[in-house]
């Protein structure tokens, strides 16, 4: 049920009580509403049948500077493609294609279609590829061979890389022990 019916509902309630009670005080009064409000809904549904009590659909109201929405569709498709990029950072690309907005505008802009942060941006970019590019995940796994059953690179070991390194870590994941190295003559492991 939409808040239209809702509504809808409620005023006629109030016509069918006034009429079973006989007072229009006390209906207004049980379903609190004003009397004035009884007689202006009892006059429309009068003159123009109970249809009449349904809440009208209004326009969105249009503001004087309000950005066009020509405007509004470049900024969220400058977003889009880049991502990690805030409002102020975006205004530089926004000025190549014509529109001269402050950073303030770009970011409200943003905000009105929830990609006001950079994590939002990301989670509707990774949304977009994955309805028409498919999961990202599985991209991912293909790797640079473009196949999924092939094994992923082999991180090349070097003796001189900390243990932390990427590479020792990449070793460590792999199950695998790295090679041994000669150790320099005269020097010991301990």
């Amino acid at each position: 049920m939409t808040s239209a019916d809702v509504i809808y509902q409620r005023r006629v309630r109030v016509l069918t009580l006034a009429a079973e009670l006989g007072s229009v005080a006390a209906a207004c009064r049980a379903v609190g509403v004003s009397r004035a409000s009884y007689y202006l809904w009892k006059a429309h549904a009068d003159a123009y049948g109970l249809d009449a009590l349904r809440p009208r659909a209004r326009r969105r109201p249009r503001q004087p500077n309000e950005t066009p929405l020509w405007q509004v569709e470049i900024i969220l498709a400058e977003a889009m493609s880049r991502p990690t990029l805030g409002a102020r950072q975006l205004l530089v690309f926004l000025a190549d294609r014509g529109i001269d907005l402050s950073a303030s505008g770009v970011q409200k802009v943003l905000n009105r279609h929830q990609l006001g942060r950079r994590s939002q941006r990301l989670t509707a970019l990774a949304q977009v590829t994955a309805v028409t590019d498919g999961p990202v995940v599985d991209r991912a796994l293909e790797g640079r061979s473009g196949s999924a059953t092939s094994p992923p690179n082999q991180a090349i070991w070097s003796p001189w890389t900390p243990s932390t390194s990427a590479s020792s870590r990449a070793w460590a994941r792999s199950g695998s022990s790295p090679p041994s190295t000669p150790t320099p003559a005269g020097r010991s492991c301990n």
